[in-house]
């Protein structure tokens, strides 16, 4: 059996569903593997939208600046290896096969479990070690506390944002889950803190103020988190004044440094710093705010690793940035098809609001995961929509689409045309739909739509 279809199969009986929490089992297996107590530079990214971006940005605005930014993020939408990127190309197969079955090997030895993303944290580690890559930016998985990426010691720690999700296992209320994600915090590095992950809304600094509470209160022996952490940047309320929105002086980029945000119209969006201004390259007011969180961060580390941070190769960092999935509108056959994964409360309030900033009419095709709130998130969703279509998620923890269909006629009042396909995926929905489409609820039906896009299997 060849490496790559050895190591493929040994993932898919992981089962990815699968979510044990808890750091002692991956930790040993770290250490059996030279993976800790090495001096590559590490930043962590939390939070609970937004982290995906943030870190994605991030490295592509280390390598602009001549850095190797080894880049690891979860799930992937259609290939395993859009997970492992170092200077923004994904691994190959092959060298991602060979660092699973290490880390295969190594449980062996030590007759350990490890679950399919903790596997996939160490491979990622192993390939930045041998890569020799500058700094290593980890998008954590679930929370923080017990998240596989927190055995590593973070140069710099960065939250995006609490809000309530994975009730089940972080807990259920705002101030239990930013206790969870505090934990990637210490007290020995510097952190960039949320919320900003939308530029339109009044955000609150009470649940950081919780988290950092939190990290200060914190013992720290499990997860290594001393108290005191230092926030060194704190990313506090906007202000809105028309199509301009500022930040209050140190924040998000340095003491005295003023951050000014501008809506450009059609989604797209610009923000100010140090008398600089910087289009963002994505859609909408929340993922602008990642990327100008990230240039935040870079700021940071420019400190932290004596490089200095060059406007111009910010903008070269920027630059035609696409985070496949999120706020991801593309022209398929004389129709715009917006891909977004959504999958929480939040998700769709920023959602909604970037289906008002490009305007016309989107029909929806939804479908999600049966520990989400489905039919809330519809109901958020449906005035700035046409048609809704529902549709069968591709993963054993999918929502039945007449499921969510009862719940949200429960919720809801009006006339409205909303259809359940059963069983019918993307590619129905797609086929059936007039128009221009969004495709939302679920990174797993974001995927699954993407794919069919770039292979021209829709036919209309």
């Amino acid at each position: 059996m060849g490496k790559t279809k050895e190591a493929v199969e040994y993932l898919e009986r992981l089962s990815e569903t699968k979510i044990e929490l808890g750091l002692e089992r991956v930790r040993r297996v770290a250490e059996g593997m030279g993976l800790l107590g090495n001096k590559l530079p590490v930043v962590l990214v939390g939070g609970t939208n937004g982290k995906g971006s943030t870190a994605f940005t991030l490295s592509s605005l280390l390598s602009a600046h001549g850095l190797k930014a080894g880049l690891y993020t979860s799930p992937h939408l259609r290939r395993l290896t859009e997970r492992v990127s170092v200077d923004g190309k994904e691994v190959d197969l092959g060298e991602l096969s060979e660092a699973v079955l290490e880390v295969r090997r190594c449980t062996e030895e030590l007759e350990v479990h490890l679950t399919y993303f903790e596997v996939l944290t160490l491979s990622a580690m192993r390939i930045f070690l041998l890569r020799e890559v500058d700094v290593a930016v980890l998008e954590v998985g679930l929370g923080g506390r017990l998240d596989a990426t927190n055995i590593f010691q973070p140069l710099l720690s960065v939250i995006t944002g609490v809000s309530l999700e994975h009730q089940d296992y972080l807990g259920h209320t705002l101030r239990e889950i930013a206790f969870e994600k505090a934990h990637i915090l210490r007290s020995s590095a510097p952190a960039c803190i949320g919320p900003l992950l939308n530029p339109n809304i009044h955000l609150d600094e009470t649940l950081m103020k919780w988290a950092l509470s939190a990290a200060r209160e914190l013992e720290g022996a499990a997860a290594r988190v001393a108290p005191g952490a230092k926030i060194v940047k704190f990313h506090s309320a906007l202000r809105e004044e028309g199509d301009v929105l500022r930040l209050p002086e140190g924040v998000l980029g340095g003491e005295g440094v003023e951050v000014i945000f501008e809506r450009l119209g059609g989604g797209r969006w610009r923000f100010k710093r140090e008398g600089e201004w910087y289009s963002s390259p994505y859609l909408g007011g929340a993922l602008s705010g990642s990327a100008a969180l990230a240039v935040g961060a870079l700021d940071v580390l420019a400190g932290q690793l004596s490089f200095g941070l060059k406007p111009d190769k910010v903008k070269e960092g920027l630059e035609g940035l696409r985070w496949d999935g999120r706020g991801d509108l593309r022209v398929y056959k004389g129709r715009r098809i917006l891909l977004d994964g959504a999958h929480n409360m939040e998700g769709a309030r920023n959602l909604s609001l970037l289906l008002r900033e490009l305007g016309g009419r989107f029909n929806l095709i939804f479908g999600c995961l049966k520990d989400k709130p489905c039919a809330r998130m519809l109901n958020v969703l449906k005035k700035d929509v046409g048609e809704i279509f529902l549709v069968q998620t591709p993963s054993p923890r999918a929502a039945h689409p007449f499921k969510i269909l009862d719940d949200f006629l429960s919720l809801t009042e009006g006339d409205l045309s909303v259809t359940s396909l059963g069983s019918a995926g993307v590619k129905e929905a797609l086929e059936r739909t007039e128009g221009d489409a969004l495709i939302a609820g679920s990174l797993y039906l974001v995927g699954e739509g993407l794919k069919l896009i770039e292979e021209g299997a829709v036919s209309h």
